[in-house]
């Protein structure tokens, strides 16, 4: 099923760059900070807590848990959000070692058995999601439901590169150097050089505006918290992965979410015609590049995720409850 939804203004009061917050002041009170060792290695993560079905955000490369603020914030009512740091992201370890789709699910996979956690819902983003797919697959008890923002799906990254911003035409290079030079810097720099770049090297739409605070201030953050030094290394996400073929073999509902291929999106247009994705809820978003769930498609994907949910997963629930309550009172019990 595909579905492409109007777009909606994601912030109807915009607030100035220069007036944002530090992300420790962005934070809920009663979000819990935790540190779990699992696979080997220290992951941090924050939680909003309460007895309601688990829901585990998986960010995207470059990212961190608390990029998935805004989100978490939304959903936070109905849900126990699970914010996880990757390796060599936010503040997990960084133990030198290259980053590949397998790795990050094991990791993910054992934080997820570490915590306790039964039937996870999983939301991966960018090459979170294909984390998501191989955890789901590993796992011996499925999870509840999946979505996937924007997963490499044989599109390509297309990041907006302002003109006479290139560092002598290597925007890579004079991009990563500014990525570096974050972390020296205060808050407010920071925000004030990210806005100032603004959307030099992202994939958006040209004309995106700067997102709001619960969105840019975690984002700008999370590049500053970032180990450049895997670039060092091998990295192995843009492509056309092996993950895939498991999609078949899950059981649970997946929705999967994908900008627009004109405009950055990883998954090339006609995707959702492949045989992997019959029968699962597909939505594109034309407004959007590779970034979703943020920006001016915020809303519109916030919407469908609500939607999808209440009517894959909480639907079904209540049926089988219903069900099982039916086939109690018929056996006398």
């Amino acid at each position: 099923m595909k579905h492409r939804p109007s777009t909606q203004r994601a912030n109807a009061e915009p607030q100035t760059p220069a007036a944002y917050r530090p992300i420790e002041q962005l934070l809920p009170v009663h979000w819990r900070a935790e540190w779990v060792v699992a696979n080997g290695i220290r992951q941090h993560l924050y939680r909003t807590g309460g007895n309601k079905p688990p829901l585990v955000l998986l960010h995207g490369f470059m990212e961190s848990g608390l990029t998935w603020l805004r989100m978490a914030k939304a959903l936070e009512a109905s849900y126990d959000v699970i914010l996880p740091d990757a390796r060599a992201h936010g503040r997990s370890d960084r133990p030198g070692t290259p980053l590949t789709p397998e790795l990050l699910a094991e990791d993910a996979g054992a934080l997820i058995r570490t915590l306790g956690l039964e039937r996870p819902i999983l939301f991966g983003r960018s090459n979170g999601a294909v984390t998501a797919v191989l955890v789901a697959a590993a796992q011996p008890e499925p999870a509840r439901a999946i979505i996937l923002e924007e997963p490499p799906l044989g599109g390509m990254p297309r990041p907006n590169v302002k003109p006479g911003a290139q560092g002598g035409g290597n925007w890579f290079a004079d991009w990563l150097g500014w990525i570096q030079s974050l972390s020296q810097r205060p808050h407010a720099e920071r925000i004030a050089a990210a806005a100032a770049r603004w959307p030099h090297g992202t994939p958006v739409l040209p004309d995106e505006p700067i997102w709001p605070e619960a969105e840019f201030v975690p984002w700008v953050e999370a590049l500053a918290q970032f180990d450049t030094t895997v670039f060092e290394r091998k990295i192995s996400f843009w492509s056309l992965a092996p993950y895939l073929e498991n999609i078949a073999q899950i059981p649970c509902p997946i929705l999967l979410m994908a900008g627009n291929p004109l405009h950055g999106s990883l998954v090339a247009e006609g995707v959702e015609e492949m045989p992997a994705w019959q029968g699962r809820t597909v939505v594109r978003f034309d407004q959007a590049g590779h970034f979703v769930s943020r920006g001016r498609t915020y809303l519109a994907c916030l919407e469908g995720v609500r939607t999808f949910l209440n009517e894959q997963v909480h639907a079904r629930q209540h049926t089988n409850e219903t069900r099982r309550g039916r086939h109690n009172q018929a056996s006398g019990r």
